[in-house]
């Protein structure tokens, strides 16, 4: 394993998890004032339903808002892949709702199709981006922007904070945005606490796990966006592994019947909530049927609360990343295809 390669990929863009816990502590400083206002002004135009919309990691970064919305306020939500959104272009798509669209760059090409789509059914929008230079930060009606590379901690911060103010502004869950939002005001020293450990526990699996293919990723829950992200925008656009992202309720509905043949390598991540039933349960069956398995459970790192869980194994997974590649010899600021080979011809970027 190169050595240079390692100090190399420290310094990448995607490995975010040195600073991380600064960018969360600073954004909670700087854009508490923001976020409420911006959360005044959606709840002045009285949606009767929100929409999210991102793709790769900025959709399961509002996948956490989806679940956060679902599980503590009637307003209804739903989230789309942009593709999903103007495929199905639902019926009650109209001024009455909101739409909330993430895209780090703000040039995401299927994420700017949603939003004209919005434009075109008077849909008011916000955009989630790094910095307001990309078109979709330019052509919303609203913008919130986080000013970070760390593209999965700082725009869920971000959502998870305007969630709480709308929702405080509707009277709902009063008790539980409390409680949420003091959780999220200790996640800086929390993450911080647990970066040793994390990296300990990443060099050990890495030597486990580097030549296995594919990786399967089951996650629930709260964590089930952060699950998909890291089997598809991580472990497949990073180290160039195929990965597959499977429910752990879904795991003994047809998939379970893999192990009579295969012997997969499995990463499984347990939560704190409704779903650490079925993490831990199909966890305990494909040990016992002879997969190979790595059990990573958010209550061994720190806890917090069940909404934020992502936050407590995203150090672990930020160093599986960084020493997976230098053992597969990957320069992570390297692309083959993406952005690099056009999707479509005169698509320059997506």
């Amino acid at each position: 394993m190169s050595e240079e390669l390692l100090e190399k990929n420290k310094k990448a863009e995607i490995f975010c998890i040195p600073y991380a816990a600064d960018e969360i502590e600073r954004l909670i400083d700087e854009k508490q004032g923001q976020i409420k206002e911006i959360a005044e002004e959606i709840h002045a135009r009285n949606p009767k339903w929100l929409i999210f919309v991102g793709s790769g990691a900025s959709w399961c970064t509002l996948y956490t808002g989806q679940y956060l919305m679902d599980r503590y306020s009637s307003l209804p939500c739903a989230i789309y892949w942009g593709p999903e959104l103007y495929d199905r272009h639902p019926c009650l798509l109209t001024g009455d709702a909101f739409a909330i669209l993430a895209s780090y760059s703000g040039k995401t090409a299927d994420t700017l199709r949603a939003l004209e789509v919005f434009k075109e059914n008077n849909v008011p929008t916000l955009a989630i981006s790094k910095d307001g230079k990309g078109p979709l930060a330019q052509q919303a009606n609203l913008l919130l922007t986080y000013e970070s590379a760390a593209l999965y901690t700082s725009p869920m911060a971000e959502v998870v904070m305007l969630l709480l103010e709308l929702m405080r502004l509707r009277g709902e869950s009063l008790r539980e945005c409390e409680e949420i939002s003091g959780a999220l005001r200790k996640l800086p020293s929390n993450v911080r606490s647990v970066l040793a450990k994390s990296e300990e526990v990443a060099v050990r699996q890495t030597d486990n796990f580097k030549d296995d293919s594919p990786l399967w990723v089951i996650a629930g829950g709260a964590l089930a966006g952060f699950g998909y992200q890291y089997a598809y925008t991580s472990i497949m656009e990073y180290l160039r592994t195929p990965a597959i992202y499977l429910h752990p309720g879904e795991f003994r509905h047809g998939p379970l019947e893999v192990l009579g043949n295969e012997k997969p390598a499995m990463i499984h991540l347990i939560g704190y909530g409704g779903c650490r039933e079925y993490s831990l349960m199909t966890y305990e069956f494909c040990k016992k049927h002879g997969a190979k398995v790595l059990a990573l459970d958010a209550a061994d790192y720190f806890r917090t609360h069940p909404v934020l869980s992502p936050f407590a194994l995203f150090p672990v997974f930020q160093y599986f990343l960084l020493y997976m590649a230098q053992a597969k010899g990957i320069d992570l600021d390297e692309y083959i295809y993406m952005h690099v080979v056009p999707y479509k011809q005169g698509e320059a970027y997506f």
